[in-house]
């Protein structure tokens, strides 16, 4: 989201929103690490991977941050199933997973028509 949309929400210009943003950041992290619930941010291995999301079998993947953040040489997602859209079909050749779930287009009921 831009801040220009940002700013629309919550009824107020693209650089205050900004502003309120760098403001409130800081006390949600602190607040959520305090609680014990602030997201790990990385991870140093696979099997640290693991561990953290022990108690889960499907996951939910961006894959636009996927290859910065866990490199297609380690097996990532072996035992999880991995639910993704549609702009993301070459993940089944990058990364093992035990089942990948990505949604189908339906075809169009008509045929585009042949321009001379």
């Amino acid at each position: 989201m831009t801040y220009d949309a940002l700013g629309a929400v919550f009824d107020c210009d693209g650089s205050t929103a900004k502003i309120n943003q760098t403001l409130a950041l800081p006390i949600l992290q602190a607040s959520l690490t305090q609680m014990g619930l602030m997201p790990k941010r990385e991870f140093s291995s696979v099997e640290d991977f693991e561990a953290y999301f022990a108690k889960h079998d499907t996951l939910l993947v961006d894959f636009g941050i996927l290859r910065e953040e866990f490199p297609p040489q380690k097996t990532w997602f072996a035992r999880f199933n991995i639910r993704l859209d549609l702009g993301f079909l070459g993940f089944s050749e990058l990364y093992p997973c035990r089942q990948l779930y990505i949604p189908f287009k339906k075809p169009r009921k008509n045929d585009l028509s042949q321009e001379a």
